[in-house]
């Protein structure tokens, strides 16, 4: 399995860089960014780990989210292109569940 990074997911780390900027040096926020990655790249040999979005969610979807600290990390797991997509990453302390996943609902 390879990992592939949405837009979305690219921005919402540039956003949470910036948001931790304001508040922390430079190299605590790479050490951040890069704790994050890290722990995505886990998924490239355990694309199952991370909970069903819909066990928390009344929506049928097969994505599911990684916990990576204070962050959530959304993906789908594309069996048949051996790939694993990163859709979103929010901060599990914010509502995740109506400021990122639901409006994506279709």
């Amino acid at each position: 399995m390879w990992i592939l990074y949405s837009e979305e997911s690219e921005q919402d780390i540039v956003s949470i860089a910036e948001w931790l900027l304001q508040f922390n040096a430079e190299s605590e926020v790479r050490a951040r960014i890069a704790g994050i990655r890290a722990d995505i790249k886990i998924l490239e040999k355990n694309p199952n780990i991370g909970t069903l979005v819909k066990s928390r969610v009344n929506a049928e979807t097969d994505e599911r989210y990684l916990v990576c600290g204070k962050y959530l990390v959304f993906y789908q797991v594309i069996e048949k292109e051996e790939k694993i997509k990163i859709t979103r990453i929010a901060d599990g302390r914010q509502n995740w569940q109506k400021n990122i996943f639901l409006t994506n609902l279709k």
